[in-house]
C-alpha cells in the first residue's frame, strides 16, 4: 500500500530554516541552469549576428568604390562583356523590383488607411500596426533595389548613405 502522505510536513525551526523554507520553491521555479543555457543560446546567435557575411573576394575594386570589371571578369573567369552583360540584367531586374515594391507598398498604405477608418482603435489596433509594418518592408525592399540599381548603374559599391548622398536620380534606369 501507499504511504499516507503527512499534511505537516517536517520543517526546520529557527530563522535560517523559515527563511529557506520560503527562498526554496521560487528558487526552483526559477531554473538556473536553464535560463544559463538560453543566456549562452543568446550569445551564441549574437555572436553569429555581429558576423556580418564577408564579401566576395572576386568582386575587385579600384580607388573610390569603383569596380575594377577586366579583374572580376578574370576572378569568375569570364570575360568583360558577360560581366557587362550581368550588370545590365541586374538593372533591369532591379527596375522591376523597385517598381513592384513601390506599388506593393502603397496598395499596402492604401489597405492601412481603410482598414484604419473603417474600425475601430482599440479593437484593430495590431492589425493596423502589422499592416503599417508590411508597408516598411515593402518600402524598404523598394530602397534595396533602387540601391543595387544604382551601383550596378555607376560601377561603384557605394553604401546607402552614398546614394542618398549622390544629385542622379533615386529612379531605377
Amino acid at each position: 500500500m501507499d504511504q499516507p502522505v503527512d499534511p505537516k510536513p517536517a520543517r526546520r525551526r529557527g530563522l535560517w530554516g523559515a527563511l529557506g523554507y520560503l527562498v526554496k520553491a521560487p528558487a526552483a521555479a526559477f531554473c538556473a541552469n536553464d535560463v544559463a543555457a538560453g543566456a549562452r543560446t543568446v550569445v551564441r546567435l549574437a555572436n553569429v549576428i555581429k558576423a556580418s557575411p564577408q564579401r566576395d573576394p572576386r568582386i575587385v575594386t579600384e580607388d573610390e568604390n569603383r569596380l575594377d570589371l577586366p579583374a572580376i571578369a578574370y576572378g569568375f573567369a569570364t570575360s568583360d562583356r558577360a560581366i557587362e552583360r550581368m550588370l545590365r540584367n541586374r538593372r533591369r531586374q532591379t527596375v522591376i523590383e523597385t517598381y513592384s515594391y513601390l506599388a506593393g507598398g502603397c496598395a499596402f498604405l492604401v489597405l492601412w488607411v481603410v482598414v484604419a477608418i473603417r474600425s475601430p482603435v482599440y479593437a484593430s489596433l495590431g492589425y493596423v500596426l502589422g499592416l503599417l509594418a508590411i508597408c516598411l518592408l515593402f518600402f524598404l525592399s523598394a530602397f534595396r533595389s533602387a540601391l543595387v540599381n544604382w551601383q550596378c548603374r555607376t560601377r561603384r559599391l557605394g553604401t546607402a548613405r552614398d546614394f542618398l548622398d549622390t544629385t542622379d536620380s533615386w529612379r531605377p534606369s
